[in-house]
């Protein structure tokens, strides 16, 4: 018998039967707790296993979806080149091509989600990135819509992974064209320096939208992704929009100093 086991015994002999019965059953009490709280933090354990496999599982599907959709993009653009612009397979194609670049966008964004894009934050200037997008850019808003620049050079630079950094603005720019159509009308991306910020804003003169309107389908996953990629850059993603007055957007990161 251990010195423990005994002192044990002493002490319910001492305090009597009823004062040991007392002691025994808080001892199960507090036994079945314990066995209690085990099982809870061995559920969660499981439940964060099986999510881990469905990360995994998705990250392989969205790699494998996306090689497809580089397929579907390179053949499109194979067959634009062999039809005449004006013509209505022409039409066609453009509109095939555009939808396969916007499921790349979701693609990309997933991989984020999953953690299957290797990030690589570095320093980047932000006025420099926007200028090399602005032709993506316009193309993405379309005919109707004109993406006006307004970078007055003051921003610097940012520490970020570059290709979240141009995802997160096209997000915001594929979302201010949303917001316009089908009138038409203009996009303004500008930058800016406010103390230790460097400031990114897309700002349309839209429908702008509701509350409910933020978090469904596309306009949900691309803002989600935009404020992912705020924090961990160590920055802040605002949205001032309201019905029928248009809507900014406000990317904040840390600018870096010289």
């Amino acid at each position: 018998m251990t010195r423990a086991a005994g002192s044990w015994r002493e002490r319910f002999r001492a305090r009597g039967d009823e004062a040991a019965r007392d002691e025994v059953e808080r001892l199960r009490s507090a036994l079945e707790r314990t066995t209690a709280q085990l099982a809870e933090r061995e559920a969660e354990l499981a439940r964060a296993r099986r999510l881990e496999a469905v990360g995994r599982l998705a990250g392989s599907v969205v790699h494998e979806f996306n090689n497809l959709l580089a397929v579907i993009t390179g053949l499109a653009d194979l067959a634009l080149e062999r039809v005449d612009n004006t013509s209505e397979t022409h039409d066609d194609l453009t509109e095939i091509r555009a939808a396969a670049e916007r499921a790349g966008q979701l693609t990309r964004q997933l991989l984020a989600f999953t953690r299957e894009q290797a990030l690589e934050p570095r320093p980047l200037a932000l006025d420099a990135l926007i200028r090399d997008l602005a032709a993506l850019l316009q193309r993405l808003a379309g005919e109707r819509i004109a993406v006006r620049l307004d970078l007055p050079g003051e921003a610097g630079c940012v520490r970020a992974d570059a290709g979240q950094l141009e995802q997160a603005l096209v997000d915001l720019v594929l979302l201010a064209r949303d917001a316009t159509l089908p009138d038409g009308g203009e996009i303004r991306v500008t930058t800016a320096r406010e103390g230790r910020w460097a400031l990114l804003r897309v700002i349309d003169h839209g429908a702008g939208r509701d509350e409910e309107a933020r978090h469904v389908e596309r306009p949900g996953l691309a803002l989600a992704f935009v404020q992912a990629f705020a924090r961990a850059a160590g920055g802040e993603f605002s949205l001032d929009t309201e019905p029928g007055k248009g809507t900014r957007a406000e990317l904040r990161l840390p600018a870096l100093t010289a």
